[in-house]
C-alpha cells in the first residue's frame, strides 16, 4: 500500500493486489485476500 498526496492536498491511497497463478502454485489462493481487500474498498473510492 502506498500514499500520495493528490492535487488538492487531499490523501491518496493507492492499493494493489495480483489475481493470477502458475504452474504448482495454490492458484488464487495466493493473494486471494489482497484480492477481496481491493474489491471490498472498490465502491467506496
Amino acid at each position: 500500500m502506498g500514499t500520495l498526496a493528490g492535487e488538492d492536498g487531499a490523501l491518496l491511497v493507492v492499493l494493489g493486489a495480483h489475481f493470477d497463478s502458475v504452474q504448482n502454485s495454490p492458484d488464487a489462493a495466493d493473494n486471494a485476500t489482497g484480492v477481496a481487500v481491493v474489491l471490498g474498498l472498490a465502491p467506496h473510492s
